[in-house]
This record gives structure tokens, C-alpha cells and sequence, in this order.
């Protein structure tokens, strides 16, 4: 019978990643519950929280993919395992198209869909309002709400999709993480009033949300991948996700309902696209069986 201690698992171990998202829903949920529970929710008690508590209480939630990246790898990988992940924060040297395509894909696309919709108007109203990239898009996506994404990324791309690429095909861990993704955000569909409430809810559009990041990821991941899984990169890619849309549409405000679907549409053929031509691959090199530290 042999003495020597058992080596601990990895991160890369499926305790470590079940762990991860029991953690992050846990973490999240938990601190969005007084939310929830009041008459900006569920309507179970009669308070309203008064919006800066509101509005601190989501800030703090939306951290939970990173805490419960942080807790998972100081478990099972200790501070070697922490410090090699905090390294891909600010992991910069990633060849300068992939910092492009982070900062100004979005904003691309979104124009490109506003011309095919709205015709050359679109262009002129955005030339118009050039100023608004300095004003209102960069500060969206480096100083706040780009703050929130620090909070996800880490945790869904930084540690969930990096460990479940070394068991499994890009594509599959992108589907997995990106679908847990969706549903992580199934309190703000209970949300009735408030800054990010997407309430009362309907299931429909709850799937619907859900399966739109599920396609996203895909783009994410192959940026992220390409981008020798820079922190860094996936959370501007994220922000600008997030603020490129707001840009466009502020810009070209005669842009017809049905855009949404047309934006989820122009998204499932890019993610079609790049599943294709990478043969599922998406930007992966392979890690030599180590994520973290890569």
C-alpha cells in the first residue's frame, strides 16, 4: 500500500467544473434573491429596493462567474493555478487584428445590417454622428458598464471554456457553456421594473435569449481561441457586444422592429459559418493537456 498522497485534481477534473457552475449560479442568484423577492420581482414582499441597492446588489451578481472561477482554482490548483489565470487578464501580445475585430466587429456588422435595412440613410446618419464613437461607445466598452463583463468572463470563457476544451471538441464545450450562460440570466426575466429587467415573464423570449448567446459563444470562442485565450480580448469582445448594438441603433433610429431577428439572423450565419471553416475547431490549438497556465 502505497503512502504517498494522492495528487489533487485539476480544474480541468468534472468535479471542478460541476463545481464551477454550481458555484456561479449560487454566487449570482443568491446575491439577486432581495431583487427578486420584492415588488421589482416576484412581488413576494412589499418592498421596492431603492436603486442605488438595486443597482449595487446586480453589480456584485454579475461577479459570480469570476468568484466562483477564483474559489474552483485556488481549490484545486492552488495559488500556481490562480496566477496563471490572472495572467490572461492582461495577456495583450495576441496580434493586433484580434484587439480590431474585438473593438470594432460589432459596430461593422450592426452598420452593415442598418444599410441593408434602412439603405444609404444609415451610413450618412452615422457619419453624422461620429462623435458618439468617443462619447458613448468607447467609454461603454472600457470603463463602464464594461466593468460588469470583468465579473463574466473570467469566469465562462477565462475558466469554464478553457478547462472544458482540454475534455472535449470547441464546439461542444462553446454549446455548454454558452447555453448555462443564457440560463444564468434567467433572473432578469423575472424582473419587472428596474434597470435590467426583462420582465413579466414569457418563456419564449427567455428561450429565445438563451439560444442567441448559445450562437454568440461561438463567435466568442473563435475569438478567444485565436486570440491565445486572452481574458483581455474576450471581455472587450463582450462589452462591445453589448454597447456596438446601443451605437447603432442610437445612430439609426428609424431601423425597423424586426431588426432584433435580423441581428440573431446575421449572428447564426457567421457562427454557421466559422463552425464550418473551422471544422469545429474554432481557433483551437490544443494546450499540451493544460489550460490554465497556457
Amino acid at each position: 500500500m502505497s503512502l504517498t498522497p494522492a495528487a489533487p485534481p485539476r480544474a480541468n477534473s468534472s468535479r471542478a467544473i460541476v463545481r464551477f457552475f454550481l458555484c456561479t449560479f449560487g454566487i449570482t442568484w443568491a446575491i439577486q434573491l432581495p431583487i427578486l423577492l420584492g415588488q421589482d420581482g416576484l412581488g413576494l414582499f412589499g418592498y421596492h429596493l431603492p436603486l442605488p441597492l438595486y443597482f449595487g446588489l446586480f453589480l456584485v451578481a454579475a461577479f459570480g462567474p469570476t468568484a466562483a472561477a477564483y474559489l474552483t482554482l485556488r481549490t484545486f490548483e492552488g495559488t500556481a493555478g490562480v496566477k496563471a489565470w490572472l495572467q490572461r487578464f492582461v495577456r495583450w501580445r495576441v496580434g493586433g487584428k484580434w484587439f480590431v475585430v474585438a473593438l470594432l466587429g460589432y459596430p461593422v456588422l450592426h452598420l452593415i445590417i442598418a444599410l441593408v435595412l434602412v439603405g444609404p440613410t444609415a451610413l450618412s446618419a452615422v457619419t453624422g454622428g461620429w462623435t458618439k464613437l468617443f462619447t458613448m461607445y468607447l467609454p461603454a466598452v472600457l470603463l463602464f458598464p464594461a466593468l460588469i463583463n470583468w465579473g463574466e468572463e473570467p469566469g465562462w470563457r477565462g475558466f469554464a471554456l478553457t478547462q472544458l476544451e482540454t475534455r472535449m471538441s470547441p464546439w461542444q464545450a462553446t454549446l455548454i457553456v454558452g447555453t448555462l450562460h443564457g440560463l444564468w440570466h434567467l433572473p432578469i426575466f423575472l424582473l419587472v421594473s428596474g434597470p435590467v429587467a426583462q420582465g413579466p415573464f414569457e418563456l419564449s423570449n427567455f428561450l429565445f435569449n438563451t439560444a442567441l448567446i448559445a450562437v454568440i459563444s461561438i463567435i466568442w470562442t473563435w475569438v478567444y481561441n485565436s486570440a491565445r485565450q486572452s481574458i483581455l480580448v474576450a471581455t472587450l469582445l463582450h462589452a462591445s457586444g453589448n454597447a456596438g448594438p446601443n451605437l447603432i441603433g442610437s445612430l439609426v433610429p428609424s431601423l425597423p422592429q424586426h431588426a432584433g431577428y435580423v441581428n440573431a439572423a446575421a449572428y447564426a450565419a457567421i457562427a454557421l459559418f466559422l463552425l464550418i471553416g473551422t471544422k469545429g475547431r474554432l481557433g483551437y490549438a490544443g494546450d499540451g493537456g493544460r489550460a490554465v497556465g497556457r
